[in-house]
């Protein structure tokens, strides 16, 4: 079970630094480019699924805290909800504002 949680983990790790790429450099994977509109927005939600993924890996699978678990699960309800309107918009811009690639 412990792989499984190290998994995790690192998973976690990528998607936050993957936000802040975002977030401070508009820069977003390869794979992703073409459908993102608003790379702030994704980034904000990226960092949001991690905050949600890790509350419950740390509550849900270490400490076994049933109530955090439930508190993760709305955050990561929350930053899907964040990430498809980071995907959906009529103009496509960066961080700065400017037109995107």
């Amino acid at each position: 079970m412990l792989y499984v949680k190290v998994l995790l983990a690192v998973v976690v790790l990528l998607l936050a630094a993957s936000g802040i790429a975002a977030l401070t450099r508009g820069w977003v994977l390869p794979r992703n480019r073409h459908l993102i509109r608003s790379t702030r927005l994704y980034g904000a939600g990226q960092l949001l699924m991690a905050g949600a993924i890790g509350c419950q890996l740390y509550f849900g699978a270490f400490r076994g805290d049933s109530t955090w678990t439930l508190v993760g699960a709305l955050l990561l309800l929350i930053a899907f909800g964040v990430l498809l309107r980071a995907q959906s918009g009529t103009d496509r811009t960066d961080h700065a504002g400017s037109p995107g690639q």
